[in-house]
């Protein structure tokens, strides 16, 4: 049943990317008394930030002042983060530079992470925040102002702007709390291949997508783990980066060439953990078109989406967050009072929100999403008599479909979320803050993609049997890896060639479960073992094990290479069914292991890749509810493949935990006697 009491919902689909204006287009502080107000705390340092304004007194350099003006206007609050022990942080850079490609890719170790980690442990990071107000010279701001009109007034697109675009969008001197640098003058020394033709109006997201092409950096989420913001010239260094780097390091690419970018952010996804940045360049009118770092610079999102925030580099004074800043707790996403809401700027679907019946002490409530492990904020809103209502909520239905350049690149290739059994919409908890810790405001709801909001309350005078199979939903490629497998076959032989092999099993379909068993009915013992992968597969297995009654075989493995090391043909006889063997080419893989001695083979047991999400046999679980806290169901071992309980309270929110081993876990409810992930 689908409440909406306590729940108001509009909802609406968010004109076509490119079609949206910013919302504080047109609105121009004051930035001169701004500059003013922030240099009454530039403390010694004012004398220097004084020097960039007597810098461009001379009449031909009036915009310039006013950049001055708008730069030192918007300093408060931004900072330089760098360490005590800095250097030898820098040459782990250059370490992790110095990886080959194929010790990067390798999916079983981390090098990156795992070196980095190791650095920390040997040498913790002894942080020192710089205030930029205190710290940046006149050197540094003049030459940043001269060289961003430089390159703006060079651009045949610069007309179609207003002043107010280019300090927002060209002339900023920072992305984040990284240590400052002349990466303008870096930046253009890094000179991409077919740049030069494409410098016209027409063929600026071209141009856009060009520079992200052929940046040479490589995706990989280790270098989260390093404990400083990077440089532009660090990114060059290490040659790699997360989501979030990777869209500092191009906009400041774009933005050294006089394009005017954004960086656009998602805080939490809707469906599963972690955040998201891509960047967006600014076309003329407050228009805009979002490139990902992915091939041809198209956006790929198939995950569901709360909300979509661009960080600008001015502060948004009027925005409700700044007005409160002194008095309520600020999630640090939110805390540089700089992020404005862009969601009405790409096609989705979108609801208004009205939550009543708020007791919350302070002013601010805030929906946020679950993130695996704990709440996370996405959006806010100021309550007023006891309601708070928020605009342009994401209701989780796909991101539409648009054309490679223009109009939208924000592209889903399935239309839906690539994970199996996911709902229809968004789980959202309203919360408050008290003291900085998170206390749930409303009991979490469904925004559907309809607009309906469905509230899910804990009924425990009434309860159901809950039977799990899973404790994550399961993505789609497990699924493809699992449907690979269907033709594969083991073989045994005493030759080694297998000119006289006998077919022990045949893979015929795919199980429910990514581990199964199977008896040998063939007589006879044989020395050498293989697995025939099917065509086109891959291989793509995880596990093989072969019996003689209750006896574990082994022996010396060989076969096809593995695509990398780690996915060698040992990985499937080293008892762990997260190793996988993976081959370079589709056709005519095989991997053997050589017993070293006839023996009789009785059993086969085998696993397809798999991420250990489902239930396990050994493992402990543990369930819960959500009742304005997650409340516990008990711990109940795994003796199969599933577990169940029976007195799980109707209506409710549900998680499961693997306390034996592994991290991913996921909301959901039980419908229709089945799990629905969300």
């Amino acid at each position: 049943m689908r409440h909406i009491l306590l729940f108001c919902t509009t909802i609406a689909c968010c004109c076509i990317l490119g079609g949206c204006q910013s919302p504080n287009r047109g609105h121009v502080p004051d930035n001169k008394a701004l500059a003013e107000e922030a240099l009454s705390q530039a403390g010694k340092n004012r004398v220097e930030l004084e020097k960039v304004l007597r810098h461009y007194q001379a009449p031909e350099d009036s915009q310039k002042l006013q950049a001055a003006y708008f730069l030192i206007a918007n300093m408060p609050g931004k900072n330089t983060v760098t360490a005590l022990n800095h250097d030898r942080y820098r040459c782990l850079l250059a370490e992790l530079g110095a990886l080959t490609a194929d010790q990067k890719a390798d999916p079983q170790v981390d090098i990156i992470r795992t070196r980095i980690d190791s650095m920390l442990s040997a040498s913790p990071v002894s942080y020192v925040i710089r205030p930029d107000l205190e710290t940046v010279s006149a050197d540094y701001l003049i030459r940043n102002i001269d060289e961003s009109f430089a390159a703006w007034e060079k651009t045949p697109w610069h007309e179609r702007y207003s002043f107010e675009d280019f300090c927002e969008w060209v002339l900023p001197y920072r992305e984040g709390n990284e240590e400052l640098e002349d990466w303008r003058a870096l930046a253009l020394t890094l000179e991409r291949p077919g740049e030069d033709m494409l410098q016209s109006i027409d063929s600026i997201l071209k141009w856009g997508i060009v520079l992200i092409n052929n940046s040479g950096l490589d995706y990989g989420t280790g270098i989260l783990h390093y404990p400083l913001p990077l440089t532009l010239s660090d990114m060059e260094t290490v040659g790699s980066g997360a989501c979030g780097t990777l869209t500092q390091y191009s906009a400041k690419v774009f933005r050294s060439r006089g394009i005017p970018a954004g960086m656009d952010f998602i805080p939490a996804w809707g469906n599963r953990s972690s955040t998201h940045a891509w960047n967006s360049i600014i076309l003329p009118e407050g228009k805009c078109e979002g490139i990902g770092y992915q091939k041809r610079g198209i956006l790929v999102m198939k995950d569901k989406v709360p909300k979509i925030y661009r960080k600008r580099f001015s502060l948004l004074r009027s925005d409700v967050l700044y007005r409160f800043r002194e008095t309520e707790d600020i999630p640090d996403f939110f805390s540089g009072y700089d992020m404005e809401d862009v969601t009405t700027q790409y096609h989705m679907r979108v609801a208004d929100v009205k939550i009543e019946d708020l007791k919350s002490p302070g002013r601010l409530i805030w929906l946020s999403c679950f993130n695996n492990t704990s709440w996370v904020p996405v959006a806010y809103a100021e309550k007023h008599k006891g309601c708070a209502e928020f605009r342009n909520m994401g209701c989780g239905s796909p991101i539409r479909k648009g054309t490679e350049i223009g109009n939208n690149i924000m592209v889903d290739r399935k239309t839906d979320p690539p994970y199996i059994g996911i709902g229809d919409g968004i789980v959202y908890l309203p919360i408050f803050y008290l003291k900085g810790t998170k206390y749930p405001a409303q009991a979490p709801f469904i925004l559907h993609t309809d607009g309906m909001s469905e509230r899910l309350v804990a009924d425990a005078k009434h309860t159901q049997k809950v039977i799990l199979y899973r404790k994550y939903p399961q993505h789609e490629q497990f699924a493809e890896f699992a449907q690979r497998v269907i033709g594969g076959r083991f073989e045994g032989a005493n030759h080694p060639n297998f000119s006289d092999a006998t077919i022990l099993h045949k893979i015929t379909s795919v199980q429910d479960h990514p581990f199964q068993s199977h008896p040998v009915e063939q007589s006879g013992t044989f020395r050498y073992l293989r697995y025939v992968a099917p065509d086109s597969s891959f291989a793509n297995l995880a596990e093989i094990r072969f019996y003689e009654d209750t006896v574990l075989l082994t022996g010396k493995t060989s076969g096809t290479p593995g695509r990398l090391p780690a996915n060698a043909p040992k990985a499937l006889f080293d008892g762990d069914p997260l190793s996988y063997y993976v081959t370079a080419e589709p056709y005519g893989t095989s991997a053997v292991l050589d017993l070293e001695a006839q023996r009789r083979i009785t059993s086969i047991a085998y696993c397809v890749r798999t991420d250990m999400n489902e239930i396990w046999p050994g493992c402990i679980y543990e369930m819960w509810y959500w009742d304005n806290d997650w409340v516990s169901l008990g711990k109940k071992k795994a003796l199969g493949y599933s577990v169940e309980w029976d007195n799980a309270p109707k209506g409710a929110l549900y998680l499961i935990r693997n306390l034996t081993h592994g991290k991913e876990q996921r909301i959901f409810t039980w419908q229709n006697n089945q799990v629905v992930w969300w």
